[in-house]
């Protein structure tokens, strides 16, 4: 499970979190610092042990971001990374929680393997003031 992680006393962002099940959810490991800051996040398993990541960043450099990578016990190695698109004007206020949630403007990534073998991303993001789901074939 990857996981955004805030700290409310700080009041500040803090890198994504992985833990892993080795039960079917049964229980689950000592959270993994992906060192991403990211915000909302998803993952799928990937070719040869790979993961591929997706990431809502807010702050700067704001934009929607998959990686490839190699999870291991201490983090993860990130071989490749695509941008699916990045716009300063979609940030966030991240000074508090409550202002971040009131002021979003793209989020709840996901990828998707489809059948033929590529990897649909989407996302929701305001566009022209209207909330479209957008979605990308991603080659990587």
């Amino acid at each position: 499970m990857l996981f955004w992680a805030y700290d409310n006393v700080s009041k500040i962002n803090l890198t994504n979190r992985l833990v892993l099940s080795r039960d079917g959810g049964a229980h689950f490991g000592a959270p993994i610092d992906t060192g991403i800051l990211g915000q909302a996040s998803n993952l799928i398993g990937w070719r040869n042990g790979e993961v591929l990541t997706i990431h809502a960043h807010r702050e700067p450099p704001v934009g929607l971001v998959v990686r490839r990578s190699i999870l291991s016990n201490t983090g993860l190695n990130v071989l490749e990374t695509l941008d699916l698109f990045a716009d300063a004007h979609l940030g966030s206020d991240s000074t508090d929680i409550r202002k971040q949630f009131g002021s979003l403007k793209f989020g709840q990534p996901s990828l998707l393997h489809m059948r033929n073998g590529e990897v649909l991303a989407t996302c929701w993001l305001v566009e022209n003031g209207q909330h479209v789901i957008k979605s990308f074939i991603v080659e990587i």
